[in-house]
C-alpha cells in the first residue's frame, strides 16, 4: 500500500506524529504512532544480515549458492519515517488473505524495498564468502 489509492481504495496518509491507512470514502481503517513504529524498528531489525543468493531447480528440489552478505547495523528511524513513507521506501502491507471458507489475518507488515534496505543503517559491512 502506498500513498497512492489501491485497488481496494485503500492508502496511507502520513503526518508528523501518525500514519493512518484510509479509504476513498474519507474512512481511517487503522492508524500507528510513528513513535511506535520507531521503537518496533529498533527492538525487532537494529541489526539485519543481508543475504543473497542465486537459486536453481533440480527436479523437485531447489537449490542456493549464497553469493553475498552484508552486515547493516546501527539501524534506525528517528526522525525519517515521515519521509520514508512519502519516498516510497517504506510500505505498508495488511496481510489478510480471504480464502473460500474464511479470512485470515497474517498480521500488519511494513516493508521495505531490497533497494532501499541499507538507507535505514548507518554501517553495512560486506562479510565474504
Amino acid at each position: 500500500m502506498m500513498a497512492k489509492p489501491n485497488r481496494a481504495g485503500l492508502f496511507f496518509h502520513v503526518d508528523d506524529e501518525m500514519v493512518e491507512v484510509r479509504h476513498i470514502d474519507g474512512s481511517i481503517v487503522v492508524s500507528w504512532l510513528l513513535e511506535t513504529i520507531e521503537e518496533k524498528f529498533e527492538e525487532k531489525v537494529k541489526n539485519v544480515l543481508l543475504v543473497k543468493a542465486n537459486s536453481k531447480k533440480i527436479g523437485m528440489d531447489e537449490y542456493f549458492h549464497f553469493d553475498q552478505a552484508k552486515l547493516l547495523t546501527g539501524g534506525t528511524t528517528k526522525g525519517i519515517l515521515r519521509s520514508r513513507f512519502e519516498n516510497k521506501q517504506l510500505l505498508i502491507d495488511l496481510r489478510l488473505h480471504d480464502e473460500v471458507t474464511s479470512a485470515r489475518n497474517h498480521g500488519t507488515a511494513f516493508r521495505v524495498y531490497e533497494r532501499d534496505i541499507e538507507n535505514f543503517y548507518e554501517k553495512s559491512i560486506e562479510i565474504l564468502l
